[in-house]
């Protein structure tokens, strides 16, 4: 399943940066809302940095927003281990965690979208340069 995760990805290898930020943000958003976020972390990101390889950007660059958007998710009760102990403990159900999640999450893409596209070139002033250990690695 990675590997079609990773094809689908590839599939924006030509886009600029900023673009593929938000291709990347929306993508493990998304999945971490119906998987557990440290997985999500621990399965995209190989994949993340090879897209960041083949695209020519920075891989710390797109690490950075899988890295947190995949912290926040707002929906689910399989997203994060704190939103099954309140769904079980004050039972709300499913369907209003998903209502009252949508603002939260179209927050979260906005802020980690402009944290990584902005505050990063402030904090980290070579992430916009692709890195020679990346040029040299092959990783197709």
């Amino acid at each position: 399943m990675t590997e079609e995760f990773e094809k689908f990805l590839l599939l924006f290898s030509g886009w600029p940066a900023p673009a593929l930020v938000l291709i990347v943000i929306v993508f493990c958003k998304l999945l971490t809302e119906f998987a557990c976020n440290s997985c999500v972390a621990h399965v995209m990101l190989p994949h993340i940095a090879k897209l960041s390889v083949m695209s020519k950007v920075n891989p710390h660059y797109l690490m950075l927003a899988a890295t947190l958007s995949t912290s926040l998710p707002f929906h689910l009760m399989t997203g994060t281990p704190a939103n099954a102990m309140v769904l079980a403990y004050v039972h709300v159900p499913p369907r209003n965690m998903l209502r009252a999640g949508i603002g939260p999450s179209i927050i979260a893409v906005i802020v980690i979208w402009f944290t990584v596209t902005m505050w990063s070139k402030a904090i980290w002033t070579e992430i916009n340069l692709f890195l020679k250990w990346a040029d040299m690695n092959t990783l197709a």
